[in-house]
């Protein structure tokens, strides 16, 4: 049974967070463009970066693996055994981390720069070992993670505004990002349940972290696969090339968090079901809100890239609008991977068979790079990998996951695709120029057809008529 009213409510609270968040990242680019420059903006994101691709190590499936055991045990010492155990273990990997990167970075010339960046942000790691954001899953308690969130990116960018003065200011900007963004989301969420947990002595240390490696494989796989690109054209083209791929990498990040933070709403849902006809529901519940949401930005995208970079400022040619359209279409990737790999896969034991997707999808990837960067490639053959490597993980994860459900959602994707299409048609029928206009045009395009196509649903849904 869907439980309605308590995902209408987490959808709702944290819809809407998304939507007032994505101003934050938004602004923090235009800021960034402002104030630092493209090579002092692009110095940062490799610093940044390089942290981010850090923080699985850390969560090392843990919190997936924790979201599905903490249901399995009772409330008191059992499930206090259980959160003091992966604690312990997160705070253990991120100080084996930590000495990694900081290795690292001393090791290969062209990263020590980036020592005094990672040094000032480095603690964030520690704070991504206590935090106990998966206990909301778990526990279905998603829409608190909107509050922190409207905290988090409201801080964050009140900070930089006032800290981020020029291109000298680097430091602060990734302090800014990681310390105010990244942080009081980790430490709001500990805050809240810290209290009621029985900590107790760590147990099993050894047992656990042998269960959750096919855990932790996706959680970095899937992290590296969004951060790695940016790396790769830092290595390949160079400070300035890698400035200006980043500002289209974090705008369809900004995206991939919306996906991410839907897809979470449904898997803790999903957590304890066991009936196959119920987790039908659920997924096809969770394609048809992600695809409501992905469908019309997929289409929109190449109508509104060259703006949105321009709201942003800086010099950005077609090239990165481009490169812009590219990475958001791969997205649909992503969003595949987590609602048949995460959602389907992994909850019933099959998360071997998600770990070779992902191995053939990486391969994919460096396939592609090997292939074309080196022959004229720029930054749109890195997104274009990057895309390709996803759709081929994805395709092979619904091949999957298809024993497990009653059908595959195509229907939920097709009703959402058709609206998005006909927005795409009008929008191509009826140019203008002025952003404003086309926008509202596009948001009419787009609901009118998709209420037209979901009415019944939308009632039933938001229970504005009696349940039969």
């Amino acid at each position: 049974m869907i439980a309605k009213k308590r995902i209408s409510i987490t959808l709702l609270s944290n819809v809407s967070a998304e939507l007032v968040g994505k101003a934050a990242p938004v602004a923090m680019l235009f800021l960034a463009q402002k104030r630092l420059g493209v090579a002092s903006f692009g110095f940062s994101q490799v610093g940044i970066t390089l942290i981010e691709m850090s923080v699985p190590f850390i969560v090392f499936g843990y919190s997936q693996y924790g979201a599905i055991e903490l249901g399995k045990r009772a409330e008191g010492r059992e499930q206090g055994e259980l959160i003091s155990t992966l604690v312990s273990l997160r705070l253990l990997h991120a100080t084996i981390a930590l000495l990694i990167l900081f290795g690292c970075c001393y090791g290969l010339p062209k990263y020590r720069p980036h020592l005094g960046l990672i040094f000032a942000v480095s603690g964030v790691l520690f704070l991504a070992a206590i935090d106990l954001l998966w206990m909301l899953i778990a526990k279905q308690r998603m829409a608190i993670f909107s509050v922190f969130s409207i905290i988090a990116k409201t801080s964050c960018i009140t900070c930089a505004y006032f800290w981020v003065q020029g291109p000298q200011d680097a430091i602060w900007y990734a302090i800014c990002t990681l310390w105010i963004g990244n942080g009081i989301i980790y430490l709001g969420a500990f805050a809240y349940y810290a209290p009621q947990i029985q900590w107790t002595r760590p147990r099993h240390l050894w047992k656990i972290f042998t269960q959750v490696k096919g855990f932790a494989c996706v959680a970095i796989w899937l992290i590296w696969m969004d951060r790695i690109d940016l790396l790769i054209v830092k290595d390949q083209l160079g400070l300035i090339p890698a400035g200006l791929y980043a500002t289209a990498s974090r705008m369809n990040q900004a995206l991939l968090q919306l996906i991410w933070t839907l897809s979470w709403v449904f898997f803790s849902e999903m957590v304890g079901l066991q009936a196959k006809q119920d987790l039908s529901k659920h997924l096809h519940a969770a394609t048809f809100v992600i695809s409501a949401c992905l469908a019309p930005i997929l289409v929109g995208i190449f109508f509104f890239s060259s703006d949105l970079l321009r709201l942003i400022g800086g010099p950005f040619d077609e090239q990165v609008a481009s490169t812009l359209s590219i990475l958001v279409i791969g997205s649909t990737g992503t969003a595949g991977i987590l609602l048949f790999g995460q959602q389907v896969l992994q909850l019933r034991d099959s998360v071997g068979k998600m770990l070779i997707a992902l191995g053939v999808g990486l391969t994919c990837t460096l396939l592609y790079l090997w292939v074309f960067l080196p022959h004229g490639g720029g930054l749109q053959t890195v997104a274009q990998a990057q895309a390709v490597g996803k759709w081929v993980a994805m395709g092979m994860m619904i091949y999957w996951a298809r024993p497990f459900v009653d059908r595959l959602p195509w229907l939920e994707c097709v009703r959402c695709i058709i609206p998005a299409l006909i927005m795409g048609g009008g929008l191509l029928l009826c140019p203008t120029k002025t952003l404003g206009l086309r926008a509202s045009l596009a948001v009419l395009l787009y609901s009118i057809p998709f209420v037209l196509f979901h009415w019944s649903q939308i009632k039933e849904w938001l229970h504005l008529i009696p349940r039969q």
